[in-house]
């Protein structure tokens, strides 16, 4: 009986373990509480997605951004899954536009959305949708996104892991840069596909980025 007794117990005890909420601080400053990693993700951001994919929780994912299925992105993400290439994911909205009907009709446990978008966030957290909210200025950023999204999904060993592999591919490139003289370094413009004078300014992720790759 007592050794009944002791299993039950520890029983109880792994059980609770498993049971303990999940948080996160969103982009918002907004602590975001899970009871259980997210069974069905909408998400609507490319950043997100693509870290979803990396995390190994692609299978959680019931829909994506309308950006997936378009132009030369389409491709790209056709690689990563069947159901990409054959678009059978629903694609309810994207960075500045979103369904909130076609959103509320997939039952999600979460949805991930940039966090500029406030009255369709305001919506579905008033309907009791969890809303995880992104805006991607650095690239410090991106690595939060993915702990973040890590820990959500229960994958925060995955997540540790490619941070710390871009963490490190980003200090070998620094290295080689270091050894290079300033003055050899070319002036980039950086062009969005949205017109020619539709730019990042500096500070923003595309500025680190190109300064990072020696420009």
């Amino acid at each position: 009986m007592r050794v009944w007794g002791l299993a039950c117990l520890f029983g109880f005890l792994a059980t609770q373990a498993l049971a303990k909420p999940l948080e996160v601080t969103d982009f918002r400053g907004k602590r975001l509480r899970l009871a259980e990693p997210p069974r069905r993700i909408v998400c609507l951001i490319e950043s997100a997605l693509s870290g979803l994919y990396m995390l190994g929780a692609q299978g959680r994912v019931v829909a994506v951004s309308a950006n997936v299925y378009a132009g030369e992105v389409h491709p790209r993400y056709a690689a990563l899954d069947p159901r990409l290439r054959e678009k059978k994911l629903p694609a309810p909205g994207n960075w500045d536009f979103v369904n909130l009907e076609s959103v509320a009709a997939l039952s999600p446990d979460l949805v991930i959305l940039w966090s500029e978008q406030k009255e369709s966030i305001a919506a579905l957290e008033e309907g009791g949708v969890p809303v995880y909210a992104v805006f991607i200025d650095r690239k410090e950023d991106v690595y939060r996104e993915i702990e973040d999204l890590g820990r959500l999904t229960g994958t925060e060993k995955r997540a540790a892991e490619l941070v710390a592999w871009a963490e490190a591919e980003l200090r070998s490139v620094e290295d080689r840069l270091g050894r290079s003289p300033e003055l050899k370094r070319p002036g980039v413009y950086y062009m969005w596909a949205q017109g020619d004078l539709e730019t990042s300014c500096r500070g923003s992720t595309v500025d680190d980025l190109i300064r990072l790759g020696g420009g």
